[in-house]
């Protein structure tokens, strides 16, 4: 049977339309995988550029935490040879040697972090050189923002004038320490024991009670402390001296205060007595929350 030229027309309009749907299909198929591999590689994309940050972080701390261990060590290393060598925690070593451990001091704290620098200033006050009314190294306004000194114990500690804004003090143990005029605005000295010690004479050279009976009191001194939003919950102030400290937004609740004198001794036929704590003109501990030991 013969084709005519119409049918053969036909026909080939119909192929043609046959494979132009092919290529419709193909087409939408292909839009749709385009349309889910870009979001793909973006995500992708994403997560290198994430990646890769993350480990520059990673990096840059590791590098950081190395910079900063050294700087500990080499001051460690330092001081410990100023002490050996040049006698630096003698009461008669030469002011020179105090003024370079003063100043060696000062940069390292510079470039520590808050557990470093509680290692350090735990170190001074081991070898005797921060404690006391007239420390052998007297800081004066040193960085101590951040010190990490949870659970320390540090005896008659001078840390008068520094900046300990936001230092960690929970449970440490400073009583007698002198923190007057120190800046310690957000600091945690909850459980801490700021109270008074009997202390007897002092032989800074080795650290050691040369009496065994006490001949003094010493209490801490926080007089004109900044204490804003500090934390004293359940902290000993028994004989603290909070004279014109400011304590705006301080949490005092369950902390310690005596309001009269405590016979804690006698010398000489005389009795040793802790002070009364002493509070801010005006301020009333018991509407902060602090608890009174020996009131009637």
């Amino acid at each position: 049977m013969s084709v005519t030229a119409g049918e053969s027309a036909q026909n080939g309009n119909a192929r043609s339309k046959k494979r132009a749907t092919r290529w419709d299909r193909a087409g939408v198929i292909f839009q749709g995988i385009t349309a889910i591999a870009v979001p793909i590689s973006l995500i992708a994309l994403i997560v290198g550029v994430y990646q890769f940050k993350s480990q520059q972080k990673s990096t840059a701390d590791q590098v950081l935490n190395q910079q900063r261990q050294a700087t500990l060590d080499n001051y460690l290393n330092d001081i410990s040879a100023l002490v050996l060598n040049y006698k630096l925690a003698s009461a008669q070593s030469k002011l020179a040697v105090r003024a370079l451990a003063v100043a060696r001091t000062d940069t390292a704290l510079r470039n520590l972090d808050g557990t470093r620098k509680g290692i350090l200033i735990r170190y001074l006050w081991e070898a005797g050189l921060i404690r006391g009314r007239s420390p052998v190294v007297d800081l004066h306004k040193v960085n101590l923002g951040g010190t990490v000194l949870k659970n320390a114990y540090l005896y008659g500690v001078n840390l008068g004038t520094d900046d300990l804004v936001k230092a960690d003090f929970y449970g440490a143990d400073t009583h007698g320490a002198n923190l007057s005029w120190a800046d310690l605005s957000g600091a945690d000295l909850s459980k801490a024991n700021l109270g008074c010690s009997t202390v007897s004479q002092f032989d800074v050279s080795v650290g050691l009670l040369t009496q065994e009976h006490p001949s003094s009191i010493d209490c801490t001194d926080l007089k004109r402390a900044v204490l804003t939003g500090a934390n004293l919950q359940e902290a000993n102030l028994t004989g603290a001296n909070l004279s014109w400290a400011s304590l705006a937004g301080a949490d005092l609740h369950g902390a310690r205060y005596n309001v009269k004198q405590i016979v804690v001794g006698h010398t000489n036929g005389d009795a040793i007595t802790v002070p009364k704590t002493q509070w801010p003109t005006g301020f009333s501990p018991s509407a902060a929350g602090a608890i009174c030991i020996d009131c009637s």
